[in-house]
């Protein structure tokens, strides 16, 4: 069975963002040997220069789920960073992943949202789906929330997951360089204007955090401990998105949503196990 960068979508994107001041730039190669992985890049490259991959797998998952999956990294991020994440998703059926990678350097959070929902849109078409799931690390939650709630996303993600998140602003994001950076500020103007995450709105959220994380407080990467927050134990920064708890619960929370009627007026985000809420 395969897993798929792009198959079902015939094309791709991958810009170059990466976890916040986690000072790794780190060229494009394939990714993660560990989950025989093969990869190459389609000729398709949207606005933003995109690059894609697509993965192929061997492996026989218990299930199938076509809904795509993409993959968001923070500032600076290497692509290893969604090794464990990519080997549990496959694991678990999931065979749509698209991995986007963009230039801190050059795009801003509403540029790379933009890219986002370009991307969205253009995998809903291809593939048929009624919808998408969107993770996101460090920066790259912000983009997702800025795609969801400012870019008329909301009614086309059925799970939206932020990891190490800075929603209400990080103390070091003036160490960084780049448009990104100085919108991670705390009461930035971007996030000042930006609405609250509601559990009453259709996308179902799951905002994870670590109470070790030196660079977005816990407070910050839950939004103030919404309904639907996580927190990784003992990992710090730029060790969480690595983490094998981290993956289950990303992977937990996005086969709980499959398959729902994310409009249906009983379905709530709902807390996951983990230390949910402790700070």
């Amino acid at each position: 069975m395969k897993v798929s960068l792009l198959t079902s979508i015939g094309s791709a994107a991958c810009t170059a963002v990466t976890g916040p001041f986690q000072m790794v730039a780190g060229t494009l190669t394939a990714v993660g040997e560990a989950t025989a992985v093969r990869t190459r890049t389609h000729a398709y490259r949207p606005p933003g220069t995109l690059r894609a991959r697509t993965r192929e797998q061997h492996h026989h998952p218990a299930r199938a789920d076509d809904t795509p999956v993409f993959l968001v990294p923070g500032y600076l991020s290497h692509h290893a960073i969604w090794d464990t994440l990519l080997h549990r998703l496959h694991l678990s059926g999931f065979r749509n992943v698209v991995c986007l990678h963009y230039s801190p350097f050059k795009m801003d959070i509403p540029a790379i949202a933009s890219v986002i929902a370009t991307e969205v849109r253009e995998a809903m078409r291809h593939s048929g789906s009624r919808g998408v799931h969107l993770v996101g690390y460090s920066l790259g939650g912000l983009a997702v929330r800025y795609a969801v709630q400012r870019l008329g996303l909301d009614d086309k993600v059925l799970g939206a997951v932020t990891i190490a998140t800075p929603h209400r602003g990080s103390l070091l994001a003036h160490l960084g360089v780049g448009p990104a950076v100085r919108q991670l500020q705390y009461n930035s103007p971007l996030l000042s204007a930006l609405p609250d995450i509601d559990a009453k709105q259709p996308v179902r959220w799951c905002l994870i955090g670590s109470q070790r994380d030196a660079v977005v407080p816990l407070s910050s990467a839950t939004a103030g401990r919404h309904i639907s927050s996580c927190c990784i134990p003992d990992r710090g920064h730029l060790r969480i998105v690595k983490s094998p708890h981290m993956a289950d619960v990303v992977v937990e929370y996005l086969s709980s949503i499959t398959g729902l009627d994310t409009h249906a007026e009983d379905v709530r985000p709902r807390p996951l196990a983990g230390d949910a809420g402790r700070g």
